[in-house]
């Protein structure tokens, strides 16, 4: 492996091993998916980041290796949101969040966008404990205590649809709290 390779390489395995595991939200292993509310760890409150927040909600139609839930993350200073989808495309296990298209508007307005062309990245949920879970795939389960999609904000820079103003935050999410 390449040294500048294997020295980034370290560098993010001990970003994530320091990441300040601030106490989570005592009701984490108890609260639905749905009523999660999640919010970018950062040290500081006025680093960015910290005025985006993600909640989930039930959608009644999708695909076989679609999760029944979808995720919006929401920028409050700005007042703009966008909708996410997970998905577990076949062979190797891997969850992927894509953002989600609309395709009455791309209709509408003659885009030929596809879906390989929307921001996505690989997502990773966690339990309390920093043991990777995978919740998002069956109705029951309980909300995961962390998330990373490490490279949602990259696509949003550099994908096909540049959009260099909503840049999610690349990355640990926590639960803040459980809703009712």
């Amino acid at each position: 492996m390449p040294r500048c390779l294997r020295s980034a390489s370290y560098a993010v395995i001990a970003g994530l091993v320091a990441v300040p595991i601030a106490p989570v939200f005592a009701q984490s292993g108890n609260c639905p998916v749905e009523k999660a509310v999640y919010r970018p760890i950062s040290k500081e409150p006025h680093e960015a980041g910290t005025d985006y927040q993600a909640r989930f909600r039930r959608q009644a139609h999708h695909v076989p290796n679609e999760s029944p839930f979808v995720m919006t993350i929401r920028e409050a200073s700005k007042r703009r949101s966008f909708e996410f989808s997970f998905y577990q495309p076949n062979g190797y296990a891997q969850t992927i969040v894509m953002q989600r298209q609309d395709r009455k508007d791309d209709a509408q307005d003659g885009k030929q966008g596809g879906v390989d062309e929307m921001p996505s990245s690989t997502a990773l949920f966690f339990n309390s404990a920093l043991a990777t879970i995978s919740p998002l795939f069956d109705r029951q389960s309980s909300a995961p205590a962390y998330m990373l999609f490490p490279d949602l904000g990259k696509a949003f820079w550099y994908g096909h649809i540049a959009n260099r103003e909503f840049l999610p935050p690349a990355g640990m999410w926590k639960i803040l709290s459980c809703s009712q």
